[in-house]
């Protein structure tokens, strides 16, 4: 019996990040999840929101855990790390604020009994899924690959209390259940340059470059991330790097693990395409 498990997918799964969507919802499946998506679901705020009013990217986040309390989901998975952040910041003012919680539920509605339980895609495959889950799916070990894990600034979002925050190893758990070379690098929660990529691209191009160029240095072939911002900034600064390193995320290399199709992974994609590696490595 499959496991159901609610999912906010956030505004950039529909957009930029199809890949990463569509790859995750793929190996969960493959490792017996049903993911249910919250019904109706809006945008949590995202980053402009709390420019506007301090409070209206949180409520904004609000309804979208009253949508998935109203469904019945329990708990929510969240791969995107800002959507993460705001969700969970919503999910803690309307336990801790009583005033907060107070408006809101008159406003929008209330919540019976505690908003759902949030959480992120790393969190949930090593705590939930664990080796045993991830390992019995799997069909081709990425045996001498050499991946670079690259997690920005999730670790560090305000309310995330998941993995360490200096020296995340979470992915690098994950990477090594399936077989690869996990390169350690001193970079892996640097920031990329988040979303100053089109107020000031020149700070976002220095700081990716800086990334690509230390990932080359250490040997890697592939760097795999789990944000959508971090998968753009660095994967679209390659040229200006003066590298050619594929950029996957995490859910993509599990897949390419679990033999799964290229076109079902999206592996087409990415600017700098990974599936002549893949191949020349026997991984497809």
């Amino acid at each position: 019996m499959r496991e159901r498990l609610g999912y906010y997918p956030g505004c950039s799964a529909e957009g930029t990040s199809k890949d990463f969507d569509a790859s995750l919802r793929e190996v969960l499946f493959r490792m017996g999840v049903s993911l249910q998506e919250i019904p109706d679901w809006n945008c949590c705020g995202a980053s402009p929101g709390h420019v506007l009013r301090e409070e209206l990217g949180a409520a904004l986040s609000y309804l979208n855990l009253l949508k998935a309390n109203r469904a019945a989901l329990g708990e929510v998975l969240v791969a995107c790390p800002s959507c993460y952040s705001n969700l969970l910041k919503a999910r803690h003012l309307c336990m801790e604020d009583p005033e907060i919680a107070l408006r809101w539920s008159e406003l929008y509605g209330a919540m019976e009994g505690d908003p759902p339980v949030v959480r992120h895609l790393l969190e949930y495959l090593v705590e939930q899924m664990g080796e045993k889950g991830i390992k019995a799916p799997l069909r081709r070990p990425l045996e001498g690959l050499k991946v670079v894990p690259y997690y920005g600034c999730l670790n560090r979002l305000p309310y995330v209390e998941m993995d360490d925050k200096e020296n995340p190893v979470f992915m690098d758990q994950v990477l090594s259940w399936l077989g690869a070379e996990v390169i350690d690098w001193s970079y892996k929660n640097n920031c990329c340059g988040a979303g100053l990529s089109v107020p000031r691209s020149e700070v976002t191009r220095e700081l990716a470059a800086r990334l690509l160029q230390a990932a080359r240095d250490h040997g890697a072939e592939v760097i795999s991330v789990v944000c959508p911002l971090c998968q753009f900034n660095l994967d679209s600064q390659q040229g200006y790097a003066g590298t050619d390193i594929p950029v996957l995320y995490l859910p993509q290399l599990i897949g390419v693990a679990f033999s799964l199709r290229e076109d079902d992974l999206c592996l087409s994609m990415p600017l700098v395409e990974p599936t002549s590696l893949f191949r020349a490595k026997g991984l497809l």
